[in-house]
């Protein structure tokens, strides 16, 4: 394809298309957006149609939550723990008493 004939493609374009008409567009534009709902109306449609079926498959989770940290708060330690405690002789998870157990016993 040459430039003659690209110039008169071109034309032909031109000469079809109309001049648009932007005011009437934009009316119909604010028409369209004024007669769309809300976003709070649509997320109370949305509530309304899907916020019962999750709050039924959500209350067994928060249930489970909620008892697991209340029984794992009430298992927990109260009294703080030494971490040197394992070089001591008199504790029950000792290094030291381990061995020396097996020393009198030989």
């Amino acid at each position: 394809m040459n430039d003659q004939e690209l110039d008169l493609l071109l034309r032909r374009i031109a000469e079809k298309t109309k001049p648009a008409n932007s005011g009437k567009l934009q009316a119909q534009v604010w028409q369209a957006l004024d007669r769309r709902p809300g976003w709070r109306a649509s997320l109370s449609t949305w509530l309304a149609i899907w916020g019962g079926a999750l709050a039924r498959r959500a209350a067994p989770a928060a249930f489970a939550l909620i008892v697991g940290g209340v029984s794992g708060a009430a298992m927990a330690q109260s009294d703080t723990q030494d971490d040197l405690a394992i070089f001591d002789t008199n504790s029950s998870f000792s290094l030291v008493s381990g061995l020396l157990q097996d020393t009198e016993s030989n």
